[in-house]
Protein backbone atom coordinates (compact mmCIF):
# COMPACT_ATOMS: atom_id res chain seq x y z
CA UNK A 1 0.00 0.00 0.00
CA UNK A 2 1.19 3.42 -1.11
CA UNK A 3 0.50 6.32 1.10
CA UNK A 4 0.64 8.38 -2.64
CA UNK A 5 -2.83 6.72 -3.26
CA UNK A 6 -4.76 8.62 -0.46
CA UNK A 7 -2.74 12.22 -0.90
CA UNK A 8 -2.92 14.92 -3.83
CA UNK A 9 -1.51 18.14 -4.36
CA UNK A 10 -4.65 20.25 -2.89
CA UNK A 11 -4.28 18.59 0.20
CA UNK A 12 -1.44 19.88 1.75
CA UNK A 13 -1.31 23.02 3.30
CA UNK A 14 0.10 25.53 5.68
CA UNK A 15 -1.49 26.10 8.95
CA UNK A 16 -1.53 29.88 9.70
CA UNK A 17 -0.69 30.54 13.27
CA UNK A 18 -3.62 28.96 15.09
CA UNK A 19 -4.26 29.88 17.95
CA UNK A 20 -4.86 26.61 19.62
CA UNK A 21 -5.71 22.90 19.01
CA UNK A 22 -9.55 23.53 18.11
CA UNK A 23 -9.07 26.78 16.20
CA UNK A 24 -6.12 24.57 14.33
CA UNK A 25 -8.77 22.01 13.65
CA UNK A 26 -11.53 24.44 12.24
CA UNK A 27 -9.27 25.66 9.68
CA UNK A 28 -8.11 22.51 9.02
CA UNK A 29 -11.80 21.48 8.63
CA UNK A 30 -12.61 24.50 6.09
CA UNK A 31 -9.48 23.66 4.03
CA UNK A 32 -10.65 19.97 3.43
CA UNK A 33 -14.24 21.20 2.65
CA UNK A 34 -12.94 23.75 0.08
CA UNK A 35 -11.10 20.54 -1.94
CA UNK A 36 -13.85 17.93 -0.81
CA UNK A 37 -17.10 19.83 -1.20
CA UNK A 38 -19.57 17.12 -0.48
CA UNK A 39 -17.93 15.95 2.99
CA UNK A 40 -19.82 16.09 5.47
CA UNK A 41 -17.30 18.72 7.71
CA UNK A 42 -19.80 19.45 10.63
CA UNK A 43 -19.56 15.98 11.35
CA UNK A 44 -15.78 15.81 10.23
CA UNK A 45 -15.16 18.94 12.85
CA UNK A 46 -17.17 17.30 15.77
CA UNK A 47 -15.36 14.01 15.66
CA UNK A 48 -12.19 15.10 15.29
CA UNK A 49 -12.49 17.69 18.19
CA UNK A 50 -14.17 14.70 20.15
CA UNK A 51 -10.96 12.49 19.48
CA UNK A 52 -8.80 15.38 20.36
CA UNK A 53 -10.93 15.46 23.85
CA UNK A 54 -10.36 12.20 24.51
CA UNK A 55 -7.02 11.49 23.55
CA UNK A 56 -4.27 13.46 21.53
CA UNK A 57 -3.47 12.08 18.27
CA UNK A 58 -0.10 13.70 18.82
CA UNK A 59 1.95 10.72 18.64
CA UNK A 60 5.26 12.86 19.31
CA UNK A 61 8.38 13.92 17.52
CA UNK A 62 6.26 16.93 16.43
CA UNK A 63 3.52 14.70 14.34
CA UNK A 64 -0.04 14.38 15.24
CA UNK A 65 -2.30 11.91 13.33
CA UNK A 66 -6.29 13.04 13.89
CA UNK A 67 -7.79 10.67 11.62
CA UNK A 68 -12.06 10.00 11.43
CA UNK A 69 -14.75 8.44 9.14
CA UNK A 70 -17.54 10.35 7.46
CA UNK A 71 -19.80 10.42 4.57
CA UNK A 72 -19.62 12.30 1.52
CA UNK A 73 -16.22 11.17 0.50
CA UNK A 74 -15.76 8.31 -1.59
CA UNK A 75 -12.28 7.13 -0.90
CA UNK A 76 -10.19 7.39 2.19
CA UNK A 77 -8.13 10.73 2.29
CA UNK A 78 -4.75 11.87 4.05
CA UNK A 79 -4.79 15.58 4.42
CA UNK A 80 -1.04 17.20 5.13
CA UNK A 81 -0.67 20.54 7.01
CA UNK A 82 2.45 21.71 8.31
CA UNK A 83 2.54 24.13 11.17
CA UNK A 84 6.03 26.12 11.02
CA UNK A 85 5.76 26.97 14.39
CA UNK A 86 4.61 24.38 15.57
CA UNK A 87 0.94 23.78 18.51
CA UNK A 88 0.16 22.08 21.42
CA UNK A 89 -1.26 19.10 20.82
CA UNK A 90 -0.84 17.30 24.29
CA UNK A 91 1.33 15.02 22.36
CA UNK A 92 2.34 12.04 24.23
CA UNK A 93 5.91 13.51 24.39
CA UNK A 94 5.14 17.32 25.39
CA UNK A 95 6.68 18.47 21.91
CA UNK A 96 4.67 20.86 19.81
CA UNK A 97 3.20 19.30 16.44
CA UNK A 98 4.76 20.75 13.42
CA UNK A 99 3.25 17.97 10.84
CA UNK A 100 -0.36 16.93 10.56
CA UNK A 101 -1.64 13.77 8.78
CA UNK A 102 -5.61 13.90 9.01
CA UNK A 103 -6.28 10.76 7.59
CA UNK A 104 -10.51 10.89 6.44
CA UNK A 105 -11.93 7.62 5.75
CA UNK A 106 -15.82 6.90 4.03
CA UNK A 107 -17.74 5.64 6.95
CA UNK A 108 -17.48 1.90 7.10
CA UNK A 109 -13.82 1.57 5.54
CA UNK A 110 -12.05 0.63 8.45
CA UNK A 111 -9.76 -2.05 7.05
CA UNK A 112 -8.19 0.77 4.43
CA UNK A 113 -8.44 3.16 7.32
CA UNK A 114 -6.24 0.59 9.42
CA UNK A 115 -3.80 0.25 7.18
CA UNK A 116 -3.20 3.49 6.18
CA UNK A 117 -2.66 4.50 9.83
CA UNK A 118 -0.20 2.05 10.15
CA UNK A 119 1.70 3.24 6.90
CA UNK A 120 1.68 7.05 8.41
CA UNK A 121 3.49 5.38 11.74
CA UNK A 122 6.01 3.85 10.13
CA UNK A 123 6.63 6.77 7.84
CA UNK A 124 7.35 9.25 10.98
CA UNK A 125 9.25 6.96 12.50
CA UNK A 126 12.02 8.69 10.12
CA UNK A 127 12.90 11.79 12.50
CA UNK A 128 14.75 13.31 9.83
CA UNK A 129 11.98 12.77 7.22
CA UNK A 130 9.18 14.58 9.84
CA UNK A 131 12.09 17.41 10.24
CA UNK A 132 12.31 18.06 6.68
CA UNK A 133 8.31 18.33 6.34
CA UNK A 134 8.38 20.52 9.09
CA UNK A 135 10.77 22.73 7.74
CA UNK A 136 9.62 22.38 3.59
CA UNK A 137 9.15 25.65 2.02
CA UNK A 138 5.58 25.51 0.78
CA UNK A 139 3.09 23.01 0.10
CA UNK A 140 4.30 21.35 -3.34
CA UNK A 141 7.82 20.75 -1.59
CA UNK A 142 5.74 19.11 1.32
CA UNK A 143 3.85 17.00 -1.20
CA UNK A 144 7.47 15.75 -3.12
CA UNK A 145 8.92 15.28 -0.08
CA UNK A 146 6.11 12.61 1.31
CA UNK A 147 5.62 10.76 -1.91
CA UNK A 148 9.51 10.53 -2.17
CA UNK A 149 10.00 9.21 1.30
CA UNK A 150 6.32 6.75 0.32
CA UNK A 151 8.49 5.64 -2.47
CA UNK A 152 11.32 3.97 -0.59
CA UNK A 153 8.89 2.29 1.57
CA UNK A 154 7.10 -1.13 -0.16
Amino acid sequence: MKLAEYIAPELVFVAHEPDDKPSFIKELVVNVKKHLPDIDDQTLLVRLLQREDDVSTGIGRGVAIPHAAVDGIDKTWCVITQIPKGLDFNSLDASPVHITFLLISPTGRTGTHLRILARLARLVSNEAFVSRIATAKDPSDIFALVKEEDGRHV
